[in-house]
């Protein structure tokens, strides 16, 4: 083995969601002494990058709005910095990533698919279809993503594995930094905090907790604070919902974090309403901070939690099961404890970073035999 494997990350965005974090916890988890990790994202900087290279690995800044001046850049980039393998997240990175990886002469392109809505998108079906050829495997990281696409896209099973997202145990809990966060949103010591982290888009739901929210009485409502973390991309939609149903004493709206751990550790309560998943970062960081989870029983979240034991599960696009759900266990201290605990302890057992970035690695190695069958005997020597 002559070098280590230049991995190439490339993302459409670099706004911190979900598949962003993701990113970010692998490329710290690789071993380096095997893996050399870039990462590049379509829109230009943000804060990925910037904690990428804060933490000593090369990010690309590219732009596709303006001209395609970016798709020379990438072809350069990967054909100057040697790129051994290209593993893109979301279907404009896929599509832009597998043509010009292969211009590029780039030998591996693997593919991760994040979420279950893109499935039933025409446009992608379309774009990945024209792709497939090209790419050497993909990655679902639930398995109910991994049956849809060996049913719609027509991959075949070995093509395709499953590698469930992980997670550091969140940082620990400052109470003081806590006292801070809930005086500057105006918020009690003794008011329940629920919170939602997911950029504001129909598809996470928000207006379902609304809709909770207004059939609750007044006497129900009492205590109770929602905070809203993400980006706005509703154009105030929500917020004007918010002043039309005179909820702005119940509801408050945070924008998007560049970190979500102080809102975390100062909540009470996390929920995620969304219509559709793949395995959402948020709920695992919620779980990693011992923050009691009520999700709906979409996509790969059925796999993340087990409901009344780690967390509970309730039916998407229902205003009265999340209202159910929020009356319950804002009034069980004993249930949040112990799911609080429960969920701890799965995160630890089974969605760790270092759990995913094994199975990654075993994968990049598995593409790279391929090409050079002695190349897991040298890993062993070298590790």
């Amino acid at each position: 083995m002559k070098h280590r494997l230049h991995i190439l990350q490339l993302i459409n965005l670099s706004d911190m969601g979900g598949a962003e974090r993701m990113v970010l916890s692998l490329a710290k988890s690789l071993d380096a002494r095997l893996f050399r990790v870039s990462v590049a994202c379509l829109n230009g900087g943000g804060t990925l990058l910037e904690q990428v290279r804060k933490h000593g690995f090369v990010g690309y800044s590219l732009s596709d709005k303006h001209s395609f001046h970016f798709l020379i850049t990438l072809l350069r980039i990967m054909q100057e910095e040697k790129v051994d393998l290209v593993q893109t997240h979301g279907a404009r990175a896929e599509f832009i990533g597998t043509l010009i990886g292969r211009l590029a002469g780039v030998p591996f392109i693997v593919s991760t698919l994040h979420d279950l809505y893109g499935f039933s998108n025409r446009g992608k079906y379309v774009f990945s279809r024209l792709t497939d050829p090209w790419i050497t495997h993909y990655v679902s990281v639930t398995p109910m993503g991994r049956v849809l696409a060996m049913q719609k896209f027509k991959i075949s099973q070995q093509r395709i594995d499953v590698i469930e997202n992980g997670i550091d145990v969140g940082p620990l809990k400052n109470d003081q930094e806590v006292a801070k966060l809930r005086t500057h949103l105006s918020i009690a010591a003794d008011d329940c905090l629920i919170l939602t982290v997911a950029n504001l888009r129909p598809v996470k739901g928000h207006i379902h907790i609304l809709q909770a929210i207004k059939m609750m009485t007044v006497e129900e409502r009492e205590g109770l604070v929602f905070c809203f973390v993400g980006q706005d991309q509703s154009n105030g939609r929500l917020q004007q919902v918010v002043r039309e149903w005179e909820l702005s004493k119940t509801v408050k709206f945070a924008g998007f974090q560049k970190d979500i751990f102080p809102y975390l550790h100062a909540a009470d309560l996390f929920l995620l309403s969304s219509e559709s998943e793949g395995m959402p970062m948020a709920v695992l960081e919620a779980m990693s901070v011992s923050c009691p989870v009520i999700a709906t029983n979409v996509g790969g979240i059925v796999k993340m939690i087990e409901n009344e034991q780690t967390g509970l599960l309730i039916p998407p696009c229902s205003a009265t099961a999340i209202r159910k759900a929020v009356l319950k266990l804002s009034s069980d201290v004993g249930l949040r404890r112990k799911l609080a605990l429960n969920a701890l302890v799965q995160v630890q057992r089974r969605f760790s970073v270092e759990r995913m970035a094994q199975k990654y690695q075993n994968l990049y190695c598995r593409c790279q035999a391929e090409r050079e069958p002695e190349y897991l005997s040298c890993v062993a020597e070298k590790c």
